[in-house]
């Protein structure tokens, strides 16, 4: 099994202010936007509020033309790492934040979504009682532009449930999941043939190489 760090509560920090640095980050969270001026600023923040802080944030500008740049240069926290490249869609995005991460376990973020400060702590704490599972989603709540919750999404959360699911459907949130760099390595990443479901895709890949669980309860917010 993969060793991580375990969780550190550190006091609430103003998220522009920054954090800090890691050498060795237990998570990898990484991030693809493209023109996300309207929310960007509420997801990376919700990310460096995390009461996880042992992490790295790999944003991938995939070629933006609005007030995408500035937003993520006005946070100052070491942990970012802003890659900038023409456009070239989501799953390049992705394997390019991943082929840059330093983190034993890769979490996805979506410019859009925020994440509840107890999601990192939460999955990665999972992930070390359950050496088993390689690939962990969690639910989610579905808000208005308010913020008002309209929706939640209870996932499958067993491997015995998932897998009924998965030959159907998608079973995971995928700005929710949180995924271990081997079973990335062996699995070959995502498909870049692929411009969309590349997620779905490659979760059937991913089954047949290890365990699949997502925690029931909503820890992002979409």
């Amino acid at each position: 099994p993969l060793h991580t760090s375990g969780a550190q509560a550190l006091r609430p920090h103003d998220p522009r202010r920054g954090g800090q640095a890691v050498t060795f980050p237990g998570v990898s969270v990484i991030l693809s936007v493209k023109n996300g001026e309207a929310y960007l600023d509420q997801a990376v923040a919700s990310v460096f509020r995390q009461t996880f802080t042992n992490f790295e944030l790999i944003a991938v500008d995939d070629g933006s033309t609005d007030r995408t740049p500035e937003i993520l240069a006005s946070f100052s926290d070491p942990r970012l790492m802003v890659i900038t490249q023409l456009n070239a869609g989501l799953t390049v995005a992705l394997n390019r934040a991943i082929a840059r991460s330093r983190g034993e376990l890769i979490a996805r973020m979506d410019a859009d979504d925020v994440a509840l400060p107890e999601r990192l702590a939460r999955q990665v704490a999972f992930l070390d009682a359950h050496p088993q599972v390689g690939l962990l989603g969690t639910g989610s709540e579905e808000i208005t532009l308010s913020g008002e919750v309209i929706a939640t999404v209870v996932p499958p959360a067993t491997d015995t449930e998932i897998r009924r699911v998965l030959i159907r459907r998608n079973p995971f949130v995928h700005s929710s999941i949180m995924i271990r760099r081997e079973v990335i390595e062996r699995a070959g990443g995502y498909d870049e043939r692929l411009p969309v479901a590349q997620d779905y895709e490659f979760w059937m890949r991913v089954a047949a190489l290890t365990r699949l669980a997502n925690l029931p309860e909503p820890l992002v917010r979409r």
